[in-house]
């Protein structure tokens, strides 16, 4: 019997872990790679210098995403493992020490889950189904569930403060997309709703920074491809400022480095017409460049951006020296897999 448990905890690790490295924090960067079709995922990690420290593989099926970003809390890295492509019936959030790479499940009862927010103490879910969208409350002390149905209407993303939780939704008029910024306590009793249909919807990702979210949006009313970014003041609960960033294909990815935002601009068709933004938190002023790569996903690693391309090209710039191109490697995903997404 002691043989056997043996044999079953050797196996146990080597399913978990290849080429496992013992010093767990030894990395800079970790690349989900996730598959549609079956429950396999699993994540890679890089160091500073773009080499392959460990890979740890999970059972889960669309683990991650590149529409929404992850969540950290702590040592602790959220993310919304989807499911089946047909089905999307997984159920549940997870949580990853990026010490240990333990998972942690939580369990929502809801299909279709779109993004997760954590704060101080909830947690929050979006989910859509059958024109009825939920936001599912989970109160992390007292293990409880809350929800709220938004009936023909889509919420795209939630996030939340210690005070109160955003939700930005869209309802389908006949002749244009109807928004609205919903504001809620911890409750769910409503605070205030702001009619946004003139500047946009399809808000998927926010950065926050010195009490104000930077929101960007990727469609006007009529479903047309714009460029903008929504400062919202958490203190008024006012969208204090709407920035319009010209001749630019619509926002891709968006990370902050100290006083500033890094955004980037996807076009998956046009390649030469990427671009990039560096925009100063302090005073909003901007510099768009051009860019010859089409960012997928971005994080950021003490003072180095690492990006992933759509062709899996992983690079790193360094951020002290004008964004210098310092190392580039082409990251091979498993076979039946891609890569959802790439997080420090």
């Amino acid at each position: 019997m002691r043989k056997i448990i043996k044999i079953f905890i050797i196996f146990t690790i080597g399913f978990n872990c290849i080429a496992c490295n013992p010093k767990h924090n030894d990395y800079s960067i970790s690349v989900i790679d996730t598959s549609s079709t079956t429950n396999k995922s699993q994540i890679t990690f890089y160091d500073n210098n773009l080499i392959k420290k460990s890979i740890y593989k999970y059972n889960y099926a669309e683990l991650g995403t590149h529409f929404y970003q992850p969540q950290y809390k702590n040592s602790n890295i959220y993310l919304v493992p989807r499911g089946i492509g047909n089905k999307h019936d997984e159920k549940k959030i997870i949580s990853i020490n990026k010490k240990t790479k333990q998972v942690h499940e939580i369990y929502v009862n809801k299909n279709n889950i779109q993004c997760v927010s954590v704060s101080k103490r909830y947690l929050y879910t979006s989910s859509n189904l059958n024109m009825i969208s939920y936001l599912t409350q989970y109160d992390m002390k007292n293990k409880k569930y809350n929800d709220l149905s938004l009936n023909d209407q889509y919420l795209s993303l939630v996030f939340s403060t210690n005070k109160y939780v955003y939700c930005f939704v869209n309802s389908l008029n006949k002749e244009f997309i109807y928004s609205t910024l919903q504001i809620y306590d911890h409750n769910l009793q409503p605070i205030k709703n702001i009619d946004i249909t003139t500047i946009g919807n399809c808000q998927r990702k926010y950065i926050i920074y010195k009490n104000k979210a930077y929101i960007p949006v990727s469609y006007d009313m009529n479903d047309q491809n714009i460029s903008k970014l929504i400062i919202l003041n958490f203190k008024t609960n006012i969208i204090e400022n709407i920035i319009s960033f010209e001749n630019t294909s619509y926002i891709g990815e968006i990370v902050k480095y100290k006083k500033y935002l890094l955004i980037s601009h996807t076009n998956e068709v046009s390649l030469n017409k990427a671009k990039f933004t560096i925009f100063n938190l302090n005073n909003n002023k901007f510099k768009t460049i051009n860019s010859n790569i089409c960012i997928k996903s971005m994080a950021i690693k003490n003072n180095s951006l690492y990006t992933v391309d759509s062709l899996n090209y992983i690079y790193k710039f360094d951020l002290l020296n004008d964004m210098k191109l310092v190392k580039k490697i082409k990251h091979t995903s498993p076979k039946n897999m891609y890569i959802s997404i790439i997080t420090n």
